[in-house]
């Protein structure tokens, strides 16, 4: 899980440099799940598997808890 506090409130030199950085860590980890899939670590037949998620989605696509929502909603910048 990875913090992505979205650009709404940024200035726009801000929210380019922004954007050029949470772009260049998504095609990193592209190329970290590469190698895991190429090395047999993750793929098919294994059971575990590697995932980016940002709290934001993470919390839309998993239940938890009210103190568990409340903790990471912290990490959800945009409004």
């Amino acid at each position: 899980m990875v913090f992505e506090p979205g650009d709404s409130f940024m200035s726009e030199k801000a929210k380019r440099e922004y954007i050029i950085q949470r772009d260049k860590e998504h095609i990193g980890f592209e190329g970290f799940r590469a190698a895991l899939v190429d090395t047999g670590i993750i793929g098919v037949g294994n059971t575990f598997d590697v995932k980016y998620f940002s709290v934001k989605d993470f919390m839309e696509n998993f239940e938890m808890s009210d103190a568990k929502a409340r903790y990471l909603s912290r990490y959800v910048l945009e409004g």
